[in-house]
C-alpha cells in the first residue's frame, strides 16, 4: 500500500488527481495531498445536519467536503461529496502509519456511507489517533514479538483474530485450544517480567513465548513486519491489526522506525513453553485472599532447554 501511496499524482484541494479506490464498491478513496500528506476521503452524501471540521494532534477532519473526481474510463468529471480526513503534513515520521491504517479502515467499509455510518468511523479514528499523542501502554520490543508470532504462524488470519483486544490483558493472543504470552528480549539471557496470573492460572493450555531479538541494520522494523502480514489477512483482520498496532505504540510511533530487527534470527530463537512450568513466587495459603497481583522477573534459559515444545504444535 506505501508503495502505491507514493507513486500517486498530487492531487490540489478539490480536486483528486490520483487515487487509491477502498472500500465496497470502490467509492472512497486514499490520495496525496500537496505536501505528501495522506488524505482519505469516505464517500457520502451532503449531511442533512452539518458538522464543525475537527481538528486533532496529527489530523483534521471536514465533513461535506465537495471533491472534482474524473472517470478514468470515460474522462468525465463529476463533483461528490466526501468526509475528508487529512493527516498533518508535518508529521512526516507517521505517514507510513497513517496510509496502512486509513486503507484498511476504508477497506472495511461500505459504501457510500450515511450520517451515521461516518460519525461511527470518524469518532473510531479519532480515538485512534488521540492514542497517538499519549504514552505508549506496552514495549515496542513486546509488540515486535507478537507481530512475529503472527508472521510466523501457518495461519497469520488465525492469529490476528486472536491477539489480544487491549495491549493490557494477561494474554497476548487466546483462542479456545491456547492462550499465549510473548515475552521478548533483547539480552541474551532470556530474563522476562511475568505476574502470577500468566503462569500459575492451572491451565495446561496456557503458554509462554520467549524470543531473542538482535537489532539489525538490515532488519525489519514495527512497521515492515506488520506491511509483511498486512496482505494475508482480510479488510477486517487488517483494519485490526492497525488499530492494535498504533494503540500499543501511543506516541512511541514517531521513533520506532530506526529500531529494527533481524527477523530470521528471531523466529529462530522463539521458544514456546508450557506456563506451568516458569518458576514463580508462592503466596502464603493466608495471602491469598488479600494479595491481588505479583510481578516477578525471572531467567527462563535452562526451563526453555529443558521444556520447550514444537512451535509448529501451536503456529
Amino acid at each position: 500500500m506505501w508503495q502505491q501511496f507514493q507513486a500517486l499524482r498530487k492531487s490540489s484541494d478539490g480536486e483528486a488527481s490520483g487515487t487509491i479506490r477502498c472500500g465496497a464498491g470502490q467509492r472512497h478513496l486514499l490520495l496525496k495531498g500537496e505536501r505528501d500528506e495522506p488524505i482519505l476521503l469516505l464517500a457520502t452524501a451532503q449531511r442533512r445536519s452539518p458538522r464543525a471540521p475537527i481538528r486533532l494532534k496529527h489530523v483534521s477532519i471536514q465533513f461535506d467536503a465537495r471533491y472534482e473526481l474524473t472517470s478514468t474510463d470515460t474522462g468525465k468529471s463529476s463533483s461528490e461529496w466526501f468526509c475528508k480526513v487529512a493527516c498533518d503534513a508535518s508529521s512526516a515520521s507517521l505517514h507510513g502509519y497513517f496510509v496502512e491504517l486509513l486503507a484498511a479502515t476504508a477497506n472495511a467499509l461500505p459504501g457510500p456511507l450515511d450520517d451515521s455510518a461516518v460519525d461511527e468511523a470518524v469518532e473510531a479514528l479519532m480515538e485512534l489517533f488521540r492514542k497517538m499523542a499519549v504514552p505508549s501502554r506496552a514495549s515496542m520490543t513486546g509488540l515486535w514479538g507478537e507481530l512475529l508470532l503472527i508472521n510466523a504462524s501457518s495461519s497469520p488470519q488465525t492469529m490476528v483474530d486472536a491477539w489480544h483486544v487491549a495491549p493490557t490483558d494477561d494474554f497476548d493472543f487466546a483462542t479456545d485450544a491456547f492462550r499465549i504470552e510473548v515475552k521478548s528480549t533483547t539480552s541474551t539471557i532470556r530474563e522476562h517480567e511475568f505476574s502470577l496470573r500468566q503462569v500459575r492460572s492451572r491451565r495446561p493450555d496456557d503458554f509462554i513465548a520467549s524470543v531473542v531479538l538482535r537489532s539489525s541494520a538490515d532488519g525489519l522494523s514495527v512497521l515492515d513486519l506488520a506491511r509483511r502480514i498486512a496482505p494475508q489477512l482480510t479488510d477486517a483482520g487488517q483494519a485490526k491489526l492497525w488499530q492494535l498496532i498504533i494503540e500499543t505504540l501511543g506516541d512511541d510511533a514517531e521513533s520506532t522506525e530506526w529500531q529494527a530487527f533481524d527477523v530470521a534470527a528471531a523466529a529462530a530463537s522463539i521458544m514456546l513453553v508450557p506456563a506451568t512450568h516458569i518458576p514463580a513466587p508462592s503466596i502464603a495459603p493466608g495471602d491469598a485472599q488479600v494479595v491481588s497481583d505479583v510481578r516477578f522477573r525471572a531467567q527462563i534459559g535452562i526451563v526453555c532447554s529443558q521444556h520447550a515444545v514444537p512451535v509448529s504444535t501451536l503456529l
